[in-house]
Order: C-alpha cells, then sequence, then structure tokens
C-alpha cells in the first residue's frame, strides 16, 4: 500500500471555540476537531483497515462488517462526518472486490471516489461458511475494467486458476497510471496467453506474480519484482530486466522444480522450451546498489540462475535467501565468485545439517544462516541410499563445513542409518573451533554408531592430547530413546564415550535423553544413570515435553491465511 494523503481546502470549517464552551454547549472534544486533523484520521483508520485487517466483510449470519468498510461506518457517525466523507474522494478509493461483494456497493464507491486513483483488490472468501448464492466477482470486474485508466494498485490474491485466468481476461487496455501489479492465485501455477492491460503499463513500479506463467513484459525501472512459483522463465529476459532496474530495492526469484514443470506441462499440454542458455551479450556484472533483500530458489537443471546471481552486484547489508535443490552442485560456489559474495559468507556464522530417512531414500539438507537469520543458504538433495548421498557430500558439499566464518553447528539425524565410518567422514570435517550439537533420533545402532565415532583414538591411545579429540567444542548431545530395544546398552556407550572424553578435560556440558509415553520404553538403571552424572556437567533423561499449538493456528484453518502485516 503506498499512497499519498494531501489535504484539500475544506469548505465547511467550524467556528473557533475555547474549551470553555464545551461547559454550554455540551458537546464532546471531538466536536471542535478541526476538519484538516479529522482528514488525516479518517484516511489512517481507512488505510489501517485495508492493509491489516482481516479480510473479512461478512460475519456467521452473513451481515456486513463494518470493521472492514471503514468509509461506510465513518459516514454513518453524524450528519456532519458523512458530508465531510463525502467532500473526501479518496477515502473511498480503496476498494475490495469479494465473491459475495454486492454490484451497488461497488458502484456507489467509484462514484464517491470521483477521479481520484483507485486501489483495487480481488480476492476469494475467507469466511464462507454456506454457498454463495451468486458469485459477483465476474460482473465486479466488467465494471472496474472501465476504469482502468484510474488504477494505481491492482491486487489478485487468493483466486482459483479458473476465476484468476477470468477475471484478468476483462482488463485489456491500457493503463499507464498503474504503479503497483500484485497476481496470486492458489492451486497448480497454470499459463495465461495474455498479459493483463495490454501490455503498456508505463508507470509500473512494483511487481508481484505468484502462480500464473505470464508472457514475459519488459520491465523497466522497477523498484521491487517478485516472481515466485514460475515455470519456463527465459532468464536471458530477466537478466534483460535486471540490467534495467538499477533502483532495485527488492528481488525475489523462485522458480518450480523440474519435476513439477514437467506435471503442469503433461496437465497443461504444454511443450517446455529446453533449458535456457545465456548468450555472451549479458554483461558480467548487474549493479543493484539499492537492493535490500535477495531471494532465489532454483534446482540444478535450470543452471542460468546460477549464473545470473553470480553476476549480481549488491551492497553487504542486503538481506540473501537462497534455495538450491540438487546433487552435481551447490549454492556456496557463489560465496567465492564476488566482493559481495564474500561478504554474504562472512555473515554466515550458524549452520544445521539434517539428516532424514524417507520411504523413497535419505534427503540431506545444509542450511547456513547469520547470527540473526537475516541471511540464509539452504542447500537439499534426495539419494537413494546412505552411501550415495555420502559420496555426494564428499564430492560436492562436504567442504562447506569449514568455512572460516562458521560458529555452531547443528547435526540433526533422523532415522538416517549412519554407521560408523560415517560418522568419522562427517566430524572429521568440522572445524575444532565450532560448537557442535548433536540429535540422533533412531534406533540402537544409530546412536551406538554415532558413539563409536566420537570416541576414535580415545581408548586405543591413553596418550593423545585434547587437540585430537574431534568435536572439541561439543556443547549438547540429544538422543531420543524411543525406538531404543535396549537403553541399558546404549546407556553402556554413552558412559564409555564421555568418561574417555572426560578423560581428555573435554567434559560434555549437556546431555538430554528424550522418551515418550507413546512407545513406552524401558527406564534405564538408576546406577547407569548416576555414573553418566558423574562425567556429564547435565543429564536430562525424562519425558518429552508436550508440545502445545499456537492458538493462531487454529484460526489459520477456521478463517484462511493470517493477513500478512
Amino acid at each position: 500500500m503506498h499512497m499519498k494523503f494531501h489535504v484539500p481546502s475544506f469548505r465547511h470549517r467550524r467556528p473557533d471555540s475555547t474549551p470553555e464552551d464545551l461547559e454550554h454547549t455540551g458537546k464532546t472534544c471531538i466536536a471542535y476537531v478541526p476538519d484538516d486533523v479529522l482528514y488525516e484520521i479518517f484516511c489512517l483508520i481507512v488505510v489501517d483497515a485495508y492493509e491489516t485487517r482481516p479480510l473479512r466483510l461478512l460475519d456467521r449470519k452473513k451481515r456486513y462488517r463494518g470493521d472492514n468498510m471503514p468509509a461506510l461506518t465513518i459516514s454513518h457517525i453524524c450528519s456532519y462526518w458523512r458530508k465531510l466523507a463525502l467532500e473526501t474522494p479518496i477515502l473511498w478509493t480503496l476498494i475490495e472486490v469479494a465473491p459475495y461483494s454486492h454490484p451497488a456497493m461497488l458502484d456507489e464507491f467509484l462514484v464517491r471516489s470521483r477521479a481520484a486513483p483507485l486501489v483495487i483488490r480481488f480476492h476469494a472468501s475467507l469466511c464462507s461458511f454456506r454457498p454463495l448464492k451468486k458469485d459477483y466477482l465476474l460482473e465486479h470486474a466488467q465494471t472496474l475494467s472501465s476504469h482502468v485508466e484510474r488504477f494505481v494498485e491492482f491486487d489478485v490474491k487468493r483466486l482459483d486458476t479458473t476465476t484468476a485466468e477470468n477475471v484478468l481476461s476483462y482488463f485489456t487496455s491500457p493503463s499507464t497510471h498503474l504503479q503497483h501489479l500484485s497476481l496470486r492465485t492458489d492451486g497448480m501455477p497454470f499459463p495465461c496467453h495474455q498479459f493483463p492491460f495490454a501490455e503498456t503499463l508505463p508507470s509500473l513500479r512494483n511487481v508481484r506474480i505468484e502462480g500464473i506463467q505470464l508472457p514475459w513484459l519488459r520491465y523497466t525501472n522497477l523498484t521491487r519484482l517478485i516472481l515466485t512459483s514460475q515455470f519456463a522463465l527465459r532468464l536471458k529476459d530477466l537478466a534483460w530486466t535486471l540490467q534495467r532496474c538499477p533502483d532495485l530495492e527488492v528481488l525475489t526469484i523462485r522458480l518450480l522444480d523440474p519435476e513439477m514443470e514437467d506435471m503442469i506441462a503433461v496437465t497443461k499440454g504444454l511443450t517446455l522450451p529446453p533449458p535456457d542458455i545465456l548468450f555472451p551479450n549479458v554483461t558480467s556484472k548487474i549493479a543493484l546498489p539499492r537492493l535490500r533483500k535477495l531471494s532465489a530458489h532454483w534446482a540444478e537443471k535450470q543452471p542460468g540462475m546460477l549464473f545470473i546471481l553470480g553476476c549480481l552486484v549488491f551492497p553487504s547489508t542486503a538481506a540473501v535467501n537462497l534455495s538450491f535443490h540438487g546433487e552435481r552442485e551447490t549454492p556456496f560456489i557463489l560465496l567465492s565468485l564476488s566482493k559481495a559474495w564474500s561478504m554474504v559468507a562472512a555473515q554466515l556464522g550458524a549452520a544445521r545439517l539434517m539428516m532424514w530417512h524417507a520411504v523413497y531414500g535419505n534427503s540431506f539438507s545444509l542450511y547456513f544462516h547469520s547470527k540473526d537469520e537475516v541471511s540464509t543458504i539452504r542447500w537439499y538433495f534426495d539419494a537413494g541410499g546412505i552411501d550415495a548421498a555420502m559420496s555426494v557430500l564428499k564430492s560436492v558439499g562436504i567442504e562447506t563445513l569449514s568455512l572460516p566464518s562458521l560458529r555452531s553447528l547443528n547435526i540433526y539425524a533422523c532415522d538416517a542409518p549412519l554407521r560408523r565410518r560415517q560418522w568419522l567422514f562427517l566430524l572429521r570435517h568440522i572445524s575444532p573451533t565450532v560448537v557442535v550439537d548433536v540429535s540422533v533420533d533412531g534406533g540402537d545402532a544409530g546412536a551406538s554408531a554415532f558413539l563409536s565415532a566420537l570416541r576414535q583414538g580415545l581408548e586405543a591411545d591413553s596418550d593423545a592430547q585434547a587437540g585430537d579429540v574431534l568435536c572439541p567444542h561439543l556443547r549438547n548431545v540429544t538422543f531420543s530413546a524411543n525406538l531404543w530395544a535396549s537403553p541399558q546398552t546404549v546407556l553402556g556407550d554413552v558412559l564409555a564415550t564421555f568418561r574417555a572424553r572426560a578423560a581428555r578435560d573435554v567434559r560434555l556440558p549437556a546431555l538430554q535423553i528424550w522418551r515418550t509415553k507413546r512407545f513406552r520404553s524401558p527406564k534405564p538403571p538408576k546406577h547407569l544413570v548416576a555414573q553418566v552424572e558423574d562425567v556429564v556437567e547435565t543429564v536430562t533423561f525424562d519425558l518429552m515435553p508436550k508440545f502445545k499449538i499456537p492458538k493462531h493456528y487454529y484460526d489459520h484453518w477456521r478463517y484462511g491465511p493470517m493477513p500478512e502485516l
């Protein structure tokens, strides 16, 4: 919402009064507020309702709610406020268009807004407790199509693909004043063969397109470009646009995975072009000196995206969020391509390595983030077996665990059948200065394999020094004992491992072993627990805390997604 309000010259002014006059007239203080102050208050109320309040124009009894139409509420307070509201066209320019909005209401808003710029939002119902008798969306689109020249913002959100395509088909005239265009749909992304507004948008500055594949418009001079759920995107056109948007502040590109692209092509009967190849005429550097936020998601079958990101030059204060899916390369190769990316690498002080076993194979995710999580880089891939996954890590991404800026690492293994030599492979590549937290969720074999790797060389060589200990800054180890067949055996390995480390003056600060009532795993002997407490500073062996779902999650399912603040 980007609108500037200018106080008009009102002809109706109230006579000057003093606070002492209130005792004689019996009027309240609000009755003596100047018109220009009231005007500012009215505008703030209308904008706040449009931007922040949940969009539910009807209550459970199908009655209109006044808090989402504050202009109407203001005009019903008193005759003077109504006269003032009717003389303020800007109050009636923020128009919400829903399936249950009556055409007469839209016509009245258009009349009262006069020739002022319009802010239009199409949306689906978030409060449909019973089926609608009539859907007025297409009728509203036909009415608004004759006012396209007044549009400054146009937003389509939460519509299904068919309805969104039908709504956009009415807007075929140029809109020379449109500055903000947002098209978001629910469901599977779909291609739209015609760009709305006859591709004539000279004033366009902000673009957000999600779930719709539109013909590429040669955008220039943008300040915000957000393209998500895109398929068959010509990255050559994207590079052309970025070169001509030096004032760009927000850039978000989220490409669909190739598997999703193929599914859409089969469903829609499309023929997707081959992977995009950038021509040599693309300059080596794309300067974006005002960039504040950069976000990208792509797969290794879309190599052009990596090339474009490598060409970007942006300030070190920009927030960077990257997500990559692939096995033959990683997004971390960007960190050494330019000074801008090296500054991003210097901010990545924490990492999280997640390994979990699924029905179709094993999945790995390596997630780096800055201290305040403003900048993040995530790399994930799927492998048919644990050996294949380790070979990918060995050949492509294991060196990232030795980044100079890395200070803390969290390793989470969920039912991942890692053996002792594989744990050794991971732990040996971690810098000795990194603080490590490990969480192992699985059976006896997984826990024993990790513990055996952790005490590598400590029992055989009694002269080993603290520098020879793997992960000397190991801070916390967490086990899930739900699938332990013999807790006594595992606790014996725990005692042997951390007793050997304590003998090298490397004591573990915290050990947590959780179990749940559902699995009813047996408790270990008390004497073993007491011995473990002697070599570990803090030991927790208890039932896993119950997770409580926040109340706003229930509101999400009842009323739809929360409003974007």
